[in-house]
């Protein structure tokens, strides 16, 4: 917790803007994902959610024309394991993860809407035209209980 403060800290300190010009090195992007692996294992929802949150906070520090590169890389290193599974299992249990805890929730749909701002990462995410991560994030269950709440009522 105290990391993604300071992380906040940082950019409010540099008002919204990136720190720097540098892309977020590969290793960092390995820690991240290698964090995620072993939290998505042990099913520790905090620990999962700490791990989807620095990745989309270090998508968020970096400069707006490096944003493609670091998409990129994230799909490159297929954080989400889809390549790797050539489907979408891991990427299953972070939903199961999701319907229990809001804050994998969050981290989940955020790094999702990060990943969809390029076009590497759409066909990332649709892997094999399948729109599975898609449907997953639509789907009724998924979405807050006040907007549900607020479509049904008089």
């Amino acid at each position: 917790m105290k990391t993604q403060l300071a992380k906040y800290h940082r950019i409010i300190i540099n008002e919204g803007k990136a720190e720097g010009k540098e892309l977020i090195q590969e290793e960092k992007i390995k820690a991240h994902h290698d964090e995620l692996l072993k939290h998505v294992a042990e099913k520790y929802a905090d620990g999962v959610s700490e791990a989807l949150t620095s990745i989309r906070v270090d998508a968020l520090r970096i400069a707006p024309e490096l944003k493609v590169s670091f998409v990129n890389e994230i799909v490159n290193h297929d954080i989400l394991e889809i390549r790797k599974t050539d489907g979408f299992t891991f990427i299953d249990t972070l939903f199961e993860l999701a319907h229990t805890s809001p804050s994998v929730k969050h981290s989940l749909v955020a790094l999702c809407s990060v990943l969809a701002t390029v076009p590497k990462g759409i066909e990332y995410i649709t892997h094999k035209g399948v729109t599975e991560v898609i449907d997953k994030i639509m789907n009724v269950n998924f979405i807050p209980n006040a907007f549900i709440y607020f479509l049904c009522s008089p």
